[in-house]
């Protein structure tokens, strides 16, 4: 590297440091890092010994490998916020990647701090919420666009050995966006699939510009895309990520390969179909014949309605999958919405506000990329953005079809998009350098900032309102949560059972307040529900059997929400022949209009 090319190196280094020490303090000074939903909360519980009383590697959301390393971590320095910590890391680490390649494409120093601050301030402007309610699915996608970004900018001039050096980052970003939410990881590959095509097909079209005739033969336009050159660049990152990736899954599987996860597998599969697309049946006796098919009873029908599932011991995997093929009409009901409803919603969100400011930012990038191709006469574009559209909404209208479009899926696919787009214009931008074009050169690339700009300030108008609205919010009402543990830790030799729904709307603050002691209470149902850390934590209490350890009155009790309709506790020990009814014993803070109460179970049998 010639001492000129080092120190623009060191400049960039030096500027996107800059800006996402900047970034990161300004987050940090004006507002507290939460985790979005309790999701997360139970993760990091699993992983750092709140759940089990020492780190476990086991918090089956996550792939193994990357589980384990956090839960080491959590072993070697245990009152630290790891997980916080690892989900930060990746942001700041993104925003970093981002601007030192944003500086890279810039030739003068201020342009370079002009760049910065601009990302800077759609940063804020539009990733604020992302970035302060902390969501792994979110950051998995982060983390995915960021390696897309980062491996279409490289310079595909480079040697094979440089080339796939460069790109270890992306690599390496992939394989941890994989590990942290595979679904995610997989569902954002055909966008980066996408633009690897186009990768390639460029690093083509650049060898048909610089060697067009070799032994006296003229090569066309397939030998040279798939020239030694080329093969041995691209597809060895394929094959290295497609390694990388079934190492991690295989690894994943390995870990969970015993009798007890394998069978809990089953249920938590079967689990997320019911409850998440397929939708358990709300009224019992119109759905009587679908449900007492499988074997479910009224009074278990209402555990499975209000999600506190741990007290029946018959609600296993095998139940649930019953449930899911029957529910599922053999599979035939894999997609909620058929193909032309799909595609009518799909063109009303692409048109509408429903996820502003994203898709506003995925179309005026799709606007100015096609004005830019135009200007630099690259008629590649007449097949590269329709090949994008056509995937991006192939994807959509996936997930529509299915009926489930939490904003924590819609966001991370949207940024994606997004970044993919910008990555195309950036590199496309940079090509405006002849003297001819001293117009475009000068002006194309401030108004097509202008453009994402504008939008990024009619978002923050009100995103930053809202996100100061949200911590007040959550600062009180969390003052409820922490009440509730607070009690609980003053009654250590007690487990406690949480209602579900009275728990998810409250969140916990990352970095303040972190306590990795055992907690001892645990959720009624959810994801982790009759798993195998779920019976080491009820062992660690003398529980053997949560439906009569409760009945027979031992160190056990149901915590749910004031206004909580718990009849259906009496309901459940009815159809089992036991008449006992819920009694509250005390109120959390402790008055009358408490916001929790806590029960213990009275057997009315003489």
């Amino acid at each position: 590297m010639m001492p000129n090319q080092k120190g623009k190196q060191w400049v960039n280094i030096a500027v996107a440091l800059t800006g996402t020490i900047l970034v990161t303090v300004l987050l940090a000074f004006f507002f507290d890092s939460y985790y979005d939903i309790n999701d997360d909360v139970l993760m990091k519980d699993i992983l750092s010994g709140v759940y089990l009383g020492e780190p476990s590697a086991y918090n089956i959301q996550m792939l193994y490998p990357l589980s384990a390393a956090l839960a080491g971590l959590y072993s070697l320095a245990p009152h630290l916020p790891w997980y916080g910590l690892f989900l930060q890391a990746c942001h700041v680490l993104c925003c970093y990647l981002l601007l030192v390649r944003l500086c890279k494409m810039a030739d003068r120093v201020w342009k370079k701090l002009v760049l910065t601050v601009f990302c800077i301030g759609l940063i804020i402007s539009v990733l604020l919420w992302q970035l302060i309610y902390v969501q792994y699915t979110v950051t998995s996608g982060l983390l995915m666009a960021t390696a897309a970004f980062w491996f279409y900018t490289t310079d595909s001039e480079l040697s094979v050995k440089q080339f796939i050096g460069k790109n270890i980052v992306s690599l390496v970003l992939m394989v941890l966006a994989f590990c942290l939410r595979s679904e995610m990881g997989l569902l954002l590959l055909p966008l980066f699939a996408v633009l690897g095509i186009m990768k390639w097909y460029d690093a083509a079209s650049i060898m048909e510009k610089s060697i067009k005739v070799i032994d006296g033969k003229k090569r066309s336009h397939v030998s040279r895309f798939f020239s030694q050159e080329n093969l041995l660049k691209y597809l060895t990152l394929i094959c290295t990520a497609g390694v990388m990736f079934l190492m991690a899954y295989f690894g994943n599987k390995l870990a969970y390969g015993s009798k007890g996860w394998t069978e809990f597998t089953t249920l938590f599969d079967s689990r997320t179909e019911v409850y998440d697309f397929l939708g358990l049946p709300q009224d019992y006796e119109t759905s009587a014949e679908v449900l007492e098919t499988v074997g479910i009873s009224k009074a278990q029908h209402e555990l499975l309605l209000n999600y506190n599932y741990i007290f029946d011991e018959q609600i296993n995997a095998d139940l649930l999958e019953r449930l899911e093929i029957i529910l599922g009409d053999d599979g035939n009901r894999y997609y909620k919405k058929g193909l032309w409803e799909s595609l009518r919603e799909y063109i009303y969100r692409a048109s509408h506000m429903e996820d502003a400011p994203f898709v506003y930012l995925v179309w005026v990038c799709y606007g100015c990329l096609i004005i830019t191709s135009v200007m630099i006469k690259n008629r590649t574009y007449l097949w590269k953005i329709p090949l994008l559209i056509a995937t991006r909404s192939a994807l959509w209208v996936f997930l529509i079809s299915r009926g489930r479009m939490p904003a924590r899926i819609t966001v991370p696919l949207l940024i994606m998009e997004f970044v993919v787009l910008l990555a195309l214009l950036v590199v496309e931008i940079a090509k405006l350098k002849d003297k001819e074009r001293w117009l475009y050169r000068r002006f194309w690339a401030a108004t097509v900032m202008a453009f994402i700009g504008l939008i990024g300030i009619g978002s923050a108008r009100t995103l930053i309102y809202e996100v100061n609205d949200e911590q007040t919010r959550r600062e009180e009402e969390n003052a409820e949560w922490q009440a509730m543990q607070e009690y609980c830790k003053e009654h250590s030799d007690n487990l406690y059972l949480l209602d579900i729904y009275s728990t998810v709307e409250y969140s916990e603050m990352m970095f303040k307040g972190v306590d990795n002691s055992l907690a001892n209470y645990t959720y009624a149902g959810g994801w982790a529900c009759k798993s195998p850390i779920e019976e080491e934590k009820l062992a660690l209490f003398g529980i053997e059997n949560v439906e009569k350890d409760y009945l027979l009155g031992k160190n056990i009790f149901f915590i749910a929400k004031a206004d909580s309709d718990v009849r259906w506790i009496s309901d459940y020990y009815a159809s089992k022949g036991t008449k006992a009814a819920p009694v509250r014993i005390d109120t959390i803070p402790f008055s009358e209009e408490g916001a929790f109460v806590v029960y213990r179970l009275l057997n009315l049998e003489p």
